[in-house]
């Protein structure tokens, strides 16, 4: 068994001491990423915080207490009510429903006063204690990040004597988020293990993010920009006695000193779930010089970013610099903005994420990357992505993003939390799929609609079901991807009629978080192994890759019983391209797009591959058809959609992906893109498929063919429309080309030299798969 590990939340509290037990020696570490912990804790001239002890919590959640129900599963098993509840609901020692304020007694009662904000959507409060210890165990901060959370941020009074951390009124977001409980969020981050050990609880994590109902439009990128700031970076290297070069978080030395509280700093936090910042220099007076940290076991792949910012001064402008960016271009050039989330706002009632930042640009820098960094290549430099903030509140603790962070303990809270949408029609199963090499469950969710009866034929039609697989994030940096999949189970456990229609047409199988270890230590592309998991599903190993090599497992065993799905898709997330769209797999038309000469009659395709993406096109407004591409490229025969595709013979494989940028067409044209479009957009896909259902469902196969080939159009449109580029319409001409190399986490097209070589060699392979297979 594991020791619970000790729980600080929210992150922005004053320093702490760390625990003993953080020593603990792990299989995998960072090895530019070392945290050294001290074997003893630092003394402290205050008198120490006033840890909550678990066990003297008192509990006041009513159990319900239902008769066990035995129903059939759509494997062919029988199994009990109990068995589909998740694990959390079989906890005996729930944390709900408890008052921080004070340990012994019970969360206020619901008659309560109420405090309304002004502009606030949230009127219930709650009180919460800063800091707020966990487990017994005081922690502190390793590299002087951290800020006096408890005194900053709106509290309503000063520590009293015995050290006690202020009590904090601050709003309820449960009204607002049914599906999101602070307190069991906490729960399942004691659950979570992570290289770090992390200690800490991120303040948007805890409280959760209500999306704001304003529009965020493309940020106008004003002509001189990036002159500007070149012509800054240059004045560096004439001047380098203007500059500070003060380092103020180094996770790499345990004994940087603590940034004193003269205010002449920022200071920086990293230290919590899905985190990434290493190391931060003051070079000017209100500029900062960021490093990002590497994947674990890994030598590049920067640019997922999570972190915490206090003791700004209100008003200033500061300057922000990551300056260890790899790809060659961004969509920070076309109108994306970092994301913020401010303490000061969600305590007025206003916990939300928000686009911010000015001055944002992104071009190369003159810091080289080593040849081994950059895969043998010599030459290669990295790229800075820079951006202004001024901050509006006075003592605040701000936390900035590369995108909306979802971590892996908020999929767990999720999943518990969906628990209670299900109702007596609903089936829904939560397996564990396997464990990762950090110890961390991947769960796996069967969703459909219970048997009407327990007659033969009600039985016998549940169990022949099409399958629907679905899976999302296995690239930890690709959170967009957890939101749309989000929306997507929303919909699926809902009580729309369609949401009912769609349960009762099909099965779901869903791996709603493929790579679990590098979502919680904040990798953007990796897993623990240092690999990218997407590249493994070829010949998965079942010790380095176990998420994979499980999921494969699965469909292969479903493909052996003559269940292989209708449809497979992978959710992912598309950092230099907007719209949401989709790659599928497609002989024809990878034969061409390499103008391979092929006469028809070799060339024998069901072209029911494009109806799915075509219905997108009509009813998601985020959805791009012209994005979309179904060729299938050399350097992804290793990906989900290509196995899945080739091997277990599932015709309509996609991998759908979504920008995180925003929208250049339809209803959103011109804006960012936020979680509400995401999560609407895991929605509409779940209409789609239930469109697809009633399309191949028709009894006149030649009625069918219609409908598709209207759906469709020509196959010269269809030719045509392809788009394997990327940024194709967006990148000027006076940016260099874009790098395809295996680097990239998109699904980018590929040379079309490569891609002949490619189709010449396998074409028949390719073909007598189609021809045997068909339709699923």
């Amino acid at each position: 068994t594991r020791v619970a590990r000790p729980i600080v939340l929210p992150a922005a509290s004053s320093q702490k001491q760390i625990s003993p037990n953080s020593q603990e020696d792990f299989n995998f570490v960072k090895r530019l990423h070392t945290q050294q912990f001290p074997s003893t804790p630092a003394s402290t001239t205050t008198a120490p915080q006033t840890p909550i002890d678990l066990d003297s919590i008192h509990i006041n959640k009513d159990e319900d207490k239902k008769e066990d129900a035995k129903f059939p599963s759509p494997d062919g098993q029988t199994i009990s009510d109990t068995f589909c509840r998740s694990p959390e609901q079989e906890l005996i020692h729930p944390l709900e429903c408890v008052s921080l304020e004070d340990k012994g007694n019970l969360r206020a009662e619901v008659g309560s006063e109420r405090v309304k904000q002004e502009g606030s959507p949230v009127n219930n409060t709650r009180h919460i204690q800063s800091p707020l210890l966990l487990g017994g165990i005081p922690t502190r901060r390793v590299g002087g990040g951290g800020s006096n959370w408890g005194s900053d941020c709106g509290s309503e009074g000063t520590e009293d004597e015995s050290g006690e951390g202020a009590v904090l009124e601050v709003p309820d977001t449960a009204q607002l988020l049914p599906l999101h409980d602070p307190d069991l969020y906490v729960e399942m981050v004691k659950e979570t293990f992570s290289v770090p050990r992390y200690a800490e609880v991120a303040y948007p994590d805890y409280f959760g993010h209500v999306a704001p109902t304003s529009k965020e439009p493309l940020l106008e990128r004003l002509h001189g920009v990036q002159r500007s700031k070149i012509f800054q970076d240059i004045e560096r290297l004439i001047h380098p006695n203007d500059i500070l070069d003060k380092v103020v978080y180094d996770l790499d030395i345990p004994s940087c000193p603590v940034v004193e509280d003269s205010g002449e700093s920022l200071k920086f936090n990293s230290q919590f779930e899905s985190g990434n910042l290493r190391k931060a220099v003051q070079v000017r007076k209100y500029e900062y010089d960021l490093v990002l940290n590497a994947d674990i076991n890994s030598n590049h792949y920067h640019q997922w970013f999570y972190f915490e910012v206090s003791g700004m001064r209100v008003g200033t402008t500061y300057r922000f610099n990551i300056i260890n960016c790899e790809k060659s271009n961004s969509q920070f050039n076309y109108g994306m903005q970092v994301l913020m989330y401010s303490v000061q706002e969600a305590i007025s009632g206003r916990p939300c994420w928000v686009r911010a930042g000015t001055d944002i640009c992104y071009y190369k820098n003159h810091f080289a990357r080593s040849s081994i960094a950059a895969g043998g290549q010599k030459g290669k430099s990295y790229y800075t992505l820079t951006f202004s903030i001024t901050f509006s509140h006075k003592d605040d603790v701000c936390y900035f993003a590369y995108h909306y962070p979802y971590t892996y303990s908020s999929l767990k809270m999720h999943l518990s939390k969906l628990e209670d949408l299900r109702t007596p029609r609903i089936y829904l199963r939560q397996d564990v799929l396997c464990e990762t090499l950090s110890g961390n469950s991947c769960p796996l969710l069967t969703i459909t609609a219970m048997p009407e009866s327990n007659s033969n034929d009600h039985i016998c039609q549940f169990r022949n079901r099409p399958l629907i697989f679905l899976s999302a994030r296995v690239h930890p940096g690709e959170t967009n991807a957890s939101w749309v999949m989000k929306g997507t189970l929303e919909f699926l456990m809902g009580s729309s009629p369609l949401a009912a229609s769609l349960r009762e047409a099909y099965i779901f199988k869903i791996v709603p978080m493929l790579n679990p270890d590098g979502v919680v230590n904040g990798n953007h592309r990796c897993s623990l192994s240092g690999e990218d998991l997407n590249r493994q599903w070829l010949n998965p190993n079942p010790e380095l890759h176990p998420t994979i090599y499980h999921t494969k497992s699965l469909l292969q065993y479903l493909a052996y019983i003559q269940r292989a799905p209708l449809v497979f898709c992978d959710y992912h997330g598309h950092s230099r391209k907007k719209n949401v769209f989709m790659y599928g797999c497609s002989v024809k038309e990878t034969v061409w797009q390499t103008n391979i000469s092929a006469s028809s009659s070799d060339l024998q395709e069901d072209l029911g591959y494009r109806t799915l993406p075509k219905i997108l096109s009509q009813i998601a407004p985020a959805f791009s058809m012209g994005s979309s591409s179904f060729v299938v490229e050399r350097s992804k025969e290793s990906t989900a959609r290509v196995v899945v595709w080739r091997e277990i013979g599932v015709q309509r494989s996609y991998t759908m992906e979504s920008t995180l940028c925003g929208c250049d067409q339809g209803k959103y044209k011109g804006l960012q893109i936020g979680t509400r479009e995401l999560e609407e957009m895991g929605a509409q896909f779940c209409v789609a498929l239930l469109r697809l259902k009633r399309l191949t469902g028709l009894r006149n196969h030649q009625n069918l063919l219609d409908l598709e080939c209207d759906i469709i159009g020509t196959q010269s449109k269809a030719a045509s429309s392809l788009s394997t580029y990327v940024m194709e319409e967006d990148e000027p001409s006076f940016l260099e080309a874009i790098d395809y190399s295996a680097e990239s986490n998109d699904e980018d097209g590929e040379p079309e030299n490569e891609l002949c070589c490619e189709v010449q060699e396998n074409f028949d392979l390719l073909s007598d798969s189609e021809t045997t297979t068909g339709t699923s």
